[in-house]
């Protein structure tokens, strides 16, 4: 048989570009499902920084340990998916467009 190459070529993996959290919209934070007290300077507390999304702990999880968040609102990059759009004029100085299409955009994470 003859080396073939593959016709199928790696795809780039990608996550949300999040930078930024919606303040108070953090639910329970869970560590092995126990949960943590925000904003606490005791063992089991953490605090949250709203404008890179970085939890940390006052004591920090065991290795294997699962963390979880039970909700949170963030703010994710767009732009728009077409550099026009057609507007409808509806009346004077006041416009509308049927349809506004936006793209997420996410943060190349190549090696994951």
């Amino acid at each position: 048989l003859e080396d073939l190459e593959s016709p199928f070529r790696p795809v780039a993996k990608a996550k949300p570009l999040i930078t930024k959290i919606r303040p108070n919209t953090l639910g329970q934070v869970l560590v092995d499902g126990v949960p943590r007290v925000p904003n606490v300077a005791t063992p089991n507390g953490f605090t949250i920084n709203n404008q890179t999304g970085q939890i940390t702990f006052v004591t920090a999880p065991g290795l294997g340990q699962a963390i979880d968040i039970t909700y949170l609102e963030f703010y994710v990059h767009v732009r728009f998916d077409v550099d026009f759009m057609d507007v409808q004029l509806v009346t004077y100085r006041a416009e509308t467009w049927a349809d506004i299409f936006l793209v997420e955009i996410k943060e190349d994470v190549q090696g994951l």
